[in-house]
Order: structure tokens, then sequence, then C-alpha cells
């Protein structure tokens, strides 16, 4: 870091030296451009450095560090190689907000115990420099295309939402949103709300068997 702020000392007297000249150009002023160079890869070190500090001490769950290695290299809409009805389960001691809108809701429409975990999950403070957001959504007792294209659409406009209206986590990384499919979405409801207080039905949401779309936003710090 010495190092670091004395290069950029040593840059900014000989750019000021050679501005308040008016004879020829300093001959150090051919190293510029080199010096900066160096700065940049001393500042992207740094900032490696931090990343991994961070990460050793916030992602301890080698499980969840592997899933978003992988769902990383994934575009939003595209499946990770994963079951993602298991990455679920073990994902539920993961901080999140589970998020219940009923097919024509606007996310502007989800209930306010919604917006007041959001709030708390998301506040700048609990952000990191590694944190990024994990969205996963399903449908439960919807039929037909909507069933298959309505849960990550919906999800998206609720990110959106999120971070334009509610102005939390604007630029935190994203990964997904992916739709979950599998046969036993209630039990994995169930066994969420049972965990998680806070995941249970809230007043102003469809209720556990009306068509809907659920929507998980975990922060993850891997």
């Amino acid at each position: 870091m010495w190092r670091l702020t004395g290069t950029l000392r040593q840059i900014i007297g000989i750019w000021c030296a050679s501005y308040l000249c008016s004879c020829a150009p300093d001959p150090r002023l051919a190293a510029l451009d080199q010096a900066l160079v160096g700065l940049r890869h001393e500042i992207r070190d740094l900032k490696d450095d931090n990343r991994r500090l961070w990460r050793g001490m916030r992602c301890t769950n080698p499980q969840v560090a592997d899933f978003m290695a992988d769902a990383a290299k994934c575009e939003s809409g595209q499946c990770p190689q994963k079951n993602l009805e298991r990455v679920l389960l073990f994902m539920i001691d993961q901080k999140h907000v589970l998020v219940r809108l009923r097919p024509e809701q606007a996310a502007s429409e989800m209930a306010n115990a919604r917006v007041s975990q959001l709030r708390e999950l998301l506040h700048p403070d609990q952000l990191s420099p590694i944190s990024r957001l994990l969205v996963l959504t399903v449908q439960v007792n919807m039929t037909g295309s909507e069933a298959v294209l309505l849960p990550e659409k919906q999800a998206s406009k609720l990110v959106k939402y999120i971070r334009q209206e509610l102005n939390l986590a604007p630029t935190t990384g994203m990964v997904g949103p992916f739709l979950v499919t599998c046969d036993q979405k209630s039990q994995l409801l169930e066994s969420y709300a049972r965990r998680i207080p806070q995941d249970k039905v809230t007043p102003g949401e469809p209720k556990s068997k009306d068509p809907q779309v659920v929507t998980f936003v975990f922060k993850v710090d891997c």
C-alpha cells in the first residue's frame, strides 16, 4: 500500500512540474504511462486480495460456493447444470427473502412484510464487495404456457422493482433468475416455512394452494 501511495505521489509531482514549467517536457514523463499501468495492476491486485478476505470470512458452505461458480457461467434463464430443487434444500440456511405473488400481481403489490424484509436483507451495511443476488423462482398450481414463461418474467420484474424503486442493491451482481421445476413444490415451500418463520404466508399474499409465483431472493457472499 505504501509503495502504491508513493508511486501515485511521484506521478502527480512529475505532472505538476511539467505543467508549470514553460520549457521542454520533463523527460521523466516518458515513463508516466508505464507507471500508470503498474498502478492499475496494483489496484486490481488489492481488490482481488480484498475479495479473497471477504470470501474467506463469509463463504463457509462449499456447496453454495460450487453452485454459485457454476451458475455464474450461465445466462439468465438458463438452468445451471445442477438439480435446482436440491440447491434450494441446501440454500435454506442462506439469508434470503421469499416473495409470493399472484400471476396477475405487480411487484409493487407485494406484501408490506416482504418489503421490510428486503430492506433489512439488502441494507448497504449488509452488502460486501463479494455479495451477489441469487434469484430462484417456482410456480404453484399454474397451468399451460403461463406456468413455464411467467415465473422468470415476474422474477425479473421483481428484481427490477427492488433495484430501481426500492433502491436496494442497485449495483450488486446477480445470478438468475432460474426456474425451479420439480414435483414437490408444496413440500419444498412447507420445509422453508417450518425452518424459517418469516417464510410463512403473510397477510396480502396468496394462500398456499392458490395459483402463484414464488421468488426466492438470496444474498450470497461466495
